[in-house]
């Protein structure tokens, strides 16, 4: 139940910050709220809904060249 929970929150980036819901998941799982499996599956969903791409200028492709 709390991994469901957990899952739709991250999913609707409900937590301004990665680094946020990363220290609410690391809590749960090191007190054993969360099963290894479901902290490791909530992590790669962090990662993936929570990293941000940065776009390269012109002038970043320019310099690099």
């Amino acid at each position: 139940m709390l991994y469901n929970m957990l899952k739709k929150l991250i999913e609707r980036k409900y937590y301004i910050d990665k680094q946020s819901i990363i220290d609410l998941l690391n809590n749960f799982a090191t007190f054993s709220q969360i099963t290894i499996e479901q902290y490791s599956e909530l992590m790669i969903l962090v990662e993936d809904k929570y990293t941000v791409i940065e776009e390269n200028t012109e002038e970043e492709v320019q310099e690099n060249e």
